[in-house]
């Protein structure tokens, strides 16, 4: 598992998260019922970025676009 963290944090509801696994664990514990695709992406693209096999700036931009999409910012 990669420990990154993002260079300043997203505001997720009341939450601040500061890297990709942070944003895991809210997507799991606080996310909606509804999902679209814009979560399903962010899933996909913050699991990368916790292996190491993706970039972690990707991850943050998708996380932002899955808030946007399902309300939370």
């Amino acid at each position: 598992m990669n420990i990154v963290l993002w260079d300043r944090p997203i505001r997720a509801g009341g939450n601040l998260i500061f890297g990709p696994l942070a944003a895991k664990e809210f997507m799991i514990t606080s996310w909606p019922e509804a999902k679209d695709r814009n979560f399903d992406k962010a899933v996909a693209a913050i699991l990368a970025a916790i292996r190491g096999r993706g970039s972690p700036d990707l991850a943050r931009e998708r996380f932002e676009k899955a808030l946007l999409s399902a309300e939370l910012v």
